[in-house]
């Protein structure tokens, strides 16, 4: 939400506002930074997929499940999905709340396509 807190099990899914063109990429790779995306602690059950598509159909590229606590570089291969107008979109699946309350939501950060 605004607040960047997770109240609510749930997918909470962030989509770039722009295709990119990655027809001519030979290795086209998706680098952003993950801070604060704690599954283990509040939840039983949490991941961040990346998915991407080309033509109007969401592909699974990536998969986070690790925790991180600090700001941690990940990179994805987008080699699966060029085309000339490439959009990428990041779900956050949070299943089986163990605790009450508020949570600070996953932050994502120095989003990269080359």
């Amino acid at each position: 939400d605004a607040t960047a807190a997770v109240t609510t099990q749930g997918t909470y899914t962030l989509t770039l506002k722009n295709g990119i063109d990655l027809s001519s990429s030979s290795n086209p790779t998706l680098t952003f930074n993950l801070n604060n995306f704690v599954p283990r602690y509040y939840f039983r059950n949490a991941t961040l997929t990346v998915e991407a598509t080309s033509d109007g159909t969401w592909k699974k590229v990536g998969e986070v499940t690790d925790a991180t606590s600090a700001w941690t570089p990940t990179s994805v291969s987008l080699a699966s999905v060029k085309g000339s107008s490439v959009k990428v979109r990041f779900n956050f699946n949070y299943n089986s709340i163990v605790t009450t309350g508020t949570h600070s939501a996953a932050q994502i950060d120095e989003v990269t396509i080359k």
